[in-house]
């Protein structure tokens, strides 16, 4: 009791640590929180090092298991939150904001959408489950850039591809006048993001074969 230096020692009502050397190992306090490198958690699991620290917590209010790390240097609040199949990095203004308070970043949702800006996906151009959402307030707020660094003739691109196979990882052939990929512009009329202004398509324009794929683009506005 009181001896801190090696073992076990009394942490004060219904607490116990373990110290080697001095220095303070475990904790658990009387509320349960284990402290790893700190002698007050202040969550289930509390983890500090010389110039972090990581928590793992359920978030006030809710049932959301959260994990929060935090870096000593700018203070910034950093947490996964996983709320019912959602799951949300998110980051606060302190070390200490709370996560309802804080910024989110990105969300990936229980249908397994990536949302960029938004924490919530909504239908554009007639497709209410696009797999990736950036959504903002400003040009680079809802953009993205694909940048390519070689010294030789590779450059960045977006890749379209179709087959007619109903799985995972099909090569069933495609038809004549099937679309292989579409650009789209589409405009909120005042009531929702439905109506196309233009669009480019590439259609199958012919029998397709093995290595031989022949093809057309369509242009088109309103």
């Amino acid at each position: 009791s009181g001896d801190t230096d090696n073992g076990l020692y009394y942490a004060g009502t219904n607490s116990i640590g373990l110290a080697t050397a001095g220095t303070n190992a475990i904790l658990i306090d009387s509320a349960s929180n284990v402290g790893i490198g700190t002698t007050s958690p202040d969550s289930l699991l509390d983890l500090e090092f010389a110039n972090s620290r990581m928590r793992f917590e359920q978030e006030s209010g809710s049932n959301r298991p959260v994990i929060r790390g935090t870096r000593t240097s700018d203070k910034a609040n950093r947490a996964f939150s996983i709320g019912g199949s959602d799951i949300s990095f998110l980051i606060g203004s302190t070390a200490t904001a709370a996560l309802t308070s804080a910024d989110e970043k990105v969300r990936i949702d229980s249908s397994g959408r990536l949302l960029v800006g938004t924490s919530t996906s909504r239908e554009i151009g007639g497709l209410s489950s696009t797999r990736l959402q950036i959504e903002g307030t400003d040009g680079t707020g809802s953009s993205a850039s694909l940048i390519n660094n070689q010294n030789s003739l590779g450059s960045p691109s977006l890749s379209f591809g179709k087959s007619r196979g109903t799985s995972l990882n099909s090569n069933t052939i495609v038809q004549n006048n099937d679309t292989l990929g579409s650009l789209l512009w589409v405009g909120a009329d005042g009531t929702d993001l439905t109506s196309y202004a233009a669009s480019i398509n590439c259609q199958v324009d012919g029998t397709p074969g093995s290595n031989d794929m022949p093809g057309r683009l369509v242009f088109s506005t309103t």
